[in-house]
């Protein structure tokens, strides 16, 4: 049996704190499930507890009651689960997904919507790493 694990590079964390510090945020967003992209950002220095990761996965919206803006116990906001459910919530809950760091069961279609998202919405968007490449496909 062979494994492998993603690594942040030691100075990762580092470069986060800094953006951070300079007012930049920053999000990571990653084809791998829930569990591996929060282990991942928390690598990053990212927060990893509850409410700090959307799987953009429509797929993963169609099993999950949380698929839809809601409330819940305590008046506590659930996150949106896939693509779909990003701008309603933004529209009728709150601006909690522009303000998330970490997203999960990425594909191309679904990081090109996010930053589509993030730009509607005022926000300045510079992409790096491998989520570029589709982009600058399109």
């Amino acid at each position: 049996m062979a494994g492998a694990v993603d690594r942040a590079r030691v100075e990762a964390s580092d470069v986060v704190e800094d953006l951070f510090n300079a007012g930049v945020r920053f999000a990571h967003l990653s084809r791998d499930n829930e569990r591996r992209t929060k282990a991942f950002g928390h690598e990053l220095g990212l927060e990893t507890d509850w409410n700090s990761c959307i799987d953009l996965n429509e797929q993963s919206a169609a099993f999950s009651t949380q698929s839809s803006p809601m409330l819940g116990g305590g008046g506590v906001t659930k996150l949106p689960r896939g693509i779909g459910a990003v701008r309603p919530h933004l529209r009728d809950v709150d601006n909690v997904p522009l303000l998330v760091s970490m997203f999960c069961n990425c594909q191309p279609r679904t990081v090109r919507e996010m930053v589509q998202i993030y730009q509607e919405n005022c926000e300045l968007v510079c992409v790096v790493g491998s989520c570029g490449a589709p982009l600058s496909a399109s």
